[in-house]
């Protein structure tokens, strides 16, 4: 399924619905996902510790309107973010065993990156100038998460998080 803002196309079922038709549909089907995804998120947060408020505002607002504007979220110290959770092969590994990771991506004059694993493995923390070329380099991106002053709940939530993660 894909929305553009003006059509639903839903490939599954073979139809296309336009205008307030296409949003009621859209609404109706994320609200009866709604609550399983905000189950899962909250259930990432409680377990791992993975900043989520911010996710669950954007999930809140999208069903309200169908209509998300990225930019809205951004803080005055940040212009750029990724928050994403998910599994990877582990390199170490000669099965096929996958570990959980975390990675969050803050930027404003250059970035920082964080990438942390819910196992023994051990976490990056990098920072980047061009926020695409990232080096390891744990001291620069404590001196950089130090100095992010926000009073926007969902990115304190989020720099906590980093902090409490360096501090592991």
């Amino acid at each position: 399924m894909t929305f553009d803002g003006t059509r639903l196309f839903d490939m599954h079922n073979l139809k296309v619905m336009k205008g307030d038709d296409g949003k009621e549909e859209l609404r109706r089907i994320l609200k009866e996902a709604s609550t399983d995804l905000k189950e899962g998120i909250s259930s990432i947060n409680n377990y791992y510790g993975v900043p989520v408020k911010l996710i669950g505002k954007v999930i809140d607002e999208f069903l309200e309107s169908c209509d998300v504007d990225p930019a809205k979220y951004l803080s005055f110290d940040i212009n750029k973010i990724k928050v994403s959770y998910g599994k990877e092969f582990s390199k170490d590994s000669a099965t096929f065993e996958s570990k959980n990771f975390a990675e969050v991506v803050l930027g404003n004059n250059g970035c920082i990156k964080a990438k942390v694993y819910f196992d023994s493995s051990k976490p990056s923390f990098m920072v980047s100038e061009d926020c695409e070329n990232f080096i390891e380099n744990k001291l620069e991106f404590e001196e950089k998460i130090d100095n992010i002053n926000t009073l926007i709940e969902e990115y304190k939530e989020i720099v906590d998080s980093l902090k409490k993660w360096l501090n592991e």
